[in-house]
């Protein structure tokens, strides 16, 4: 077992048994991760610096020597260091094997989630080769969940050079090889898709995971200063949110993400903590949803266009927070102050205009937006005159503080405002990241009672986020393989700008990539599109296959039940049978002599009822011949009004012609109006037929008109007539006008097997209502 490992288990199992009714703290719980640089420097003097560098060049967390000497009092405490003189402490480290029942438990689990993750990468891409053994991808695992938000090994490295360490120490740190490179893409890649994929299908594996995961939450207690731990029960902070924050809580950047922003924004709201946010940032997220949806649908990007993707938000849910955000944000409690630069002047003095100057002169992302850099330094300065001079080491009593996504816009935000004083290097700074507000709702909140669901759900769900910004399509990997396309195969890009639109497509890209564009070459490319169609067509397929399985499964178990309930009546049947049979027997007897007699008394009935019926026979047939020569009439008359109606629309269309002609050729009549709408007339007539002849299509003629008009009278004489129209139309057929008896169809109405078949007519249920 590696030592990123085996720490890794033994601060599961400190917190996992951790109580505050026993004295617990959590930073404790990061203790035994310095236990590799400690052994190193056994018998040396305590050096915080050096053992600042040992955690970063393991675990990539942000320790510096400031965060390094607060933890020399519970080195001490514990027993890792022993005083030699005021200030001065010796390293006396002694290995501990002991292993607690949640290491051990642990232990177990993940051995099974190892059996299930030797397995895992041939299901997702064949393009890259996994090499690693079991005990390697077990480490590469771990590394992902206890560092879901470290620093890169460049960072490390400029850090190690900026410090100017001396050769006796920089030779000591050389040692700590283990976890100095950090992961590739492909791993990081890798590791948060099988995260995922045990959410959906293993989900009894992901509490133990995300209280690994919950290693990384509790790094962020120590970045820069050791926030307070202890719980709290009331806070008046106020949180003012970044346009990217508001979008997450929105439920704009995906299910996962607006499910992490909310936990901790419920256990904040528990506390007393309200939400703001700002004017400036309202523009800013119309700028950005507005940015957008102005792009073609294969060109979008980001969390908002993956969440539509997904199906999980609709675009018009989207034009409607881009429309009207601050209505938006009033559905989920937040407040948009109405508060710029100018309209506040009374804190001007905690945050002047020189400052602000200042502060927007050194910012350095977002160079293409001078709209985005005024937003931030906007922000940080409204920020600051809130707080009008309030300083506090613990973020609850700070007043207000600003929440973001934007790692850099913190850093520079804290280093600007200890630069000019405004904070020392333990307070809290103006603005703090998503991840850091996790981490203080998952402390502060309490670790028993009605918070300890919230408690719990806040480490998954910062696990299953960070696993979702992971698996966030990356817009190189997409260009990458349009550019190959377009380049090898051009004919196809429009197929596949077609399938980005597919969220399953787009994640099988994404799983044979591994979301790295090194992957994409132009053989490649072809294989990743046909691999994007099949994507949809096994979906489709497996979602077949599933419901076909449970409906054989609940046809079995229909079955079953069936089988069984009918052997259960046909036992009951049969033990009631033989009950009954002897007394059905002696009352057969007595019920057959009276049956006889009934049965005499019946035939004699039967006879004169014979007789009626053959009565009333002979006067339905007389009804129903009377009835079918009224029809004969119906179609007579509506056949001569279809002659007259065809004559005179063909007198119109000579008369249309006649004019045309006369105006157009010979010069006849006065009325031009007239005979150029003449002529337009035959011309639309004529051409419309020249068309619908060229394309082999059925042409709008008279025949339509005269069939509609004699359907229509049909119909109307039939109702005035109270007969039964769906019967007559059924039997008769129209052409060009001309209503005709289908063959045969008269006389089986007339005959005598038809009375009394289906539904008789009007005038039969009139001759025979005693029937």
């Amino acid at each position: 077992m590696t030592i990123v490992t085996r720490h890794a288990l033994r601060v599961y199992a400190t917190l996992s048994g951790l109580k505050p009714d026993q004295g617990g703290d959590v930073i404790d719980a990061l203790i035994p991760f310095m236990e590799p640089i400690l052994e190193l420097m056994h018998g040396k003097v305590f050096d915080p610096v050096l053992l600042a560098l040992g955690v970063r060049r393991l675990y990539g967390w942000r320790f510096n020597r400031d965060v390094a000497e607060q933890f020399a009092g519970r080195l001490l405490t514990k027993g890792y260091l022993k005083r030699a003189a005021q200030n001065v402490f010796v390293v006396q480290f002694e290995p501990r094997p002991e292993a607690p029942d949640g290491q051990i438990e642990i232990a177990t689990i993940l051995e099974r989630v190892t059996d299930e993750f030797e397995s895992f990468p041939p299901k997702v891409t064949d393009l890259f080769q996994f090499n690693l053994g079991r005990e390697e991808l077990k480490e590469v695992l771990i590394r992902f969940l206890v560092s879901l938000d470290a620093y890169t090994e460049e960072a490390f490295v400029v850090q190690v050079e900026r410090m100017k360490l001396d050769l006796d120490r920089r030779s000591l740190l050389d040692q700590l090889d283990e976890g100095g490179e950090p992961l590739t893409a492909e791993s990081r890649y890798l590791c948060a898709r099988f995260v995922k994929h045990l959410v959906k299908r293993q989900p009894e594996f992901v509490p133990h995971l995300a209280r690994l995961a919950s290693i990384a939450l509790l790094t962020e207690v120590v970045e820069d200063f050791i926030k307070p731990t202890a719980p709290a029960t009331r806070s008046d902070l106020t949180l003012i949110l970044d346009a990217p924050v508001a979008l997450n809580l929105l439920g704009l950047s995906g299910a996962e993400a607006q499910k992490d922003i909310g936990n901790v924004v419920e256990s904040l709201r528990a506390l007393g903590c309200s939400f703001i946010a700002f004017p400036v940032s309202c523009e800013e997220m119309s700028r950005n949803l507005a940015s957008m949806l102005a792009n073609s649908p294969p060109d979008r990007h980001g969390p908002t266009h993956d969440a539509m993707r997904k199906g999980e938000v609709a675009e018009d849910f989207v034009r409607s927070v881009m429309n009207n955000p601050e209505r938006a944000l009033q559905t989920v409690g937040v407040t948009v102050r109405p508060i710029d630069l100018q309209n506040f002047p009374a804190g001007a003095r905690h945050f002047d205009r020189d400052t602000y100057e200042e502060f927007l002169a050194g910012i350095m992302w977002k160079h293409g937006s001078i709209d985005a850099r005024e937003h931030d330094a906007t922000c940080a300065a409204l920020t600051m005159r809130l707080r009008s001079g309030v300083r506090s080491a613990d973020p609850l009593t700070a007043k207000f503080a600003f929440v973001t996504t934007n790692a850099m816009f913190v850093r520079y935000a804290r280093e600007f405002c200890r630069k000019n004083r405004m904070i020392n290097e333990r307070q809290v700074p103006p603005v703090l990241l998503q991840r850091e507000l996790s981490t203080t709702a998952w402390l502060r909140t309490g670790l028993t009672g009605a918070a300890d669901e919230l408690r719990r759900e806040i480490p998954r769900s910062h696990l299953i986020a960070s696993c979702e910004r992971v698996l966030r399509p990356r817009q190189e990997v997409v260009r990458a393989v349009h550019d190959r396309l377009k380049e090898f195969a051009p004919e196809k890009t429009v197929q596949y700008e077609l399938l980005l639109a597919d969220q399953r497509s787009v994640q099988r890209l994404m799983d044979e990539t591994l979301n790295v564009e090194r992957l994409v070459t132009p053989d490649s490319a072809e294989k990743l599109l046909d691999e994007m169609r099949r994507a949809t067509a096994e979906d489709v397929q497996e979602e077949y296959g599933r419901r076909l399985r449970q409906q054989a499964q609940r046809h079995g178990k229909q079955k079953k039940d069936l089988e069984e309930q009918a052997a259960a009546n046909l036992s009951a049947e049969r033990a009631a049978a033989a009950a009954t049979l002897s007394a059905e027997r002696e009352a057969t007897a007595v019920a057959l002599a009276d049956k006889e007699r009934e049965l005499r008394q019946g035939a004699e009935r039967l006879a004169t009822i014979e007789e009626e019926r053959e009565r009333f026979r002979r006067d339905a047939i007389a009804v129903r011949e009377r009835e079918v020569g009224r029809v004969d009439e119906v179609i007579s008359r509506v056949n001569r009004t279809s002659r007259r109606l065809e004559r005179a629309m063909l007198g119109l269309l000579y008369g249309l012609a006649a004019a045309a002609f006369g105006g157009s050729t010979l010069g006849v009549g006065a009325d031009r109006y007239a005979i150029w709408s003449a002529i337009v007339a035959m011309a639309l007539i004529g051409g419309y037929h020249t068309v619908q002849e060229l394309r082999q299509k059925p042409k709008f003629g008279f025949q339509n008109i005269l069939d509609w008009a004699a359907r229509r009278g049909f119909r109307k004489r039939l109702a005035d007539l109270h007969l039964d129209g769906p019967t007559y139309e059924d039997a008769v057929e129209i052409e060009y006008g001309q209503v005709r008896w289908r063959e045969g169809f008269r006389e089986r109405l007339s005959a005598p097997s038809a009375i009394g078949a289906g539904k008789p007519a009007t005038m039969v249920e009139e001759a025979l209502p005693a029937a």
